[in-house]
């Protein structure tokens, strides 16, 4: 390959990766965590760092500004949205502190369009009640996606991987689904569930 072609190939990888942050720079996150959760804090600090890296500006509410209100506030401006706490109900709910946050709540707080919800909660995925909450609706065409968990989910070293790696894939510009599936791979955990456009990035 001469000196050329190599410097075409990198100024495209270059450009691409430009370009990429750049579309995901003019939108923000919110990243909450329940200190009372075994590693919740500092799996939302993760999480905010590649989200960071992504180019979205994130903002980390974590044990007293972790609450019902700071989410009511901050969710109808926000692009991408991810919890770290207890939950239950089916699907119902997820926890802040000291307060539950149902889905019909969310459902009146939420404004346009959301790419990527990630609720790190027992159950969270038990039903669509929490992805439909943030306006995703099955076979919309749109570019969103929606992960939970079916069941319990443990504040192990396990999930504590898996979900580092599904952030670590996405700022790499994995898909939603290949992202959960290396998570899944280096994990072994399968009571995930991704609900919405399995080939959304965090980019397109």
């Amino acid at each position: 390959m001469n000196i050329f072609k190599k410097l075409f190939i990198s100024v495209v990888i270059l450009s691409t990766i430009m370009v990429n942050t750049t579309t995901a720079s003019a939108y923000t996150g919110y990243v909450g965590a329940d200190e009372d959760v075994p590693n919740a804090v500092r799996q939302a600090e993760v999480a905010k760092y590649y989200l960071d890296r992504s180019g979205y500006n994130t903002t980390l509410y974590a044990g007293s500004s972790f609450t019902k209100a700071s989410i009511k506030n901050v969710v109808p401006s926000v692009r991408v949205f991810y919890v770290s706490c207890h939950g239950g109900g089916g699907g119902y709910y997820f926890c802040t502190k000291n307060e539950n946050v149902y889905a019909r709540e969310i459902y009146e707080w939420t404004r346009g369009f959301y790419k990527f919800v990630f609720i790190d909660a027992c159950q969270s995925a038990d039903s669509k009640r929490l992805y439909n909450a943030f306006n995703m609706v099955d076979g919309d065409g749109l570019n969103n996606a929606f992960l939970g968990w079916k069941g319990l989910a443990y504040s192990s070293g396990a999930y504590f991987t898996f979900s580092n790696t599904v952030f670590e894939r996405l700022t790499a510009g994995a898909t939603v689904n290949d992202a959960v599936w290396t998570a899944r791979s280096r994990t072994g955990i399968t009571n995930y569930q991704i609900y919405g456009n399995y080939k959304t990035t965090l980019y397109n």
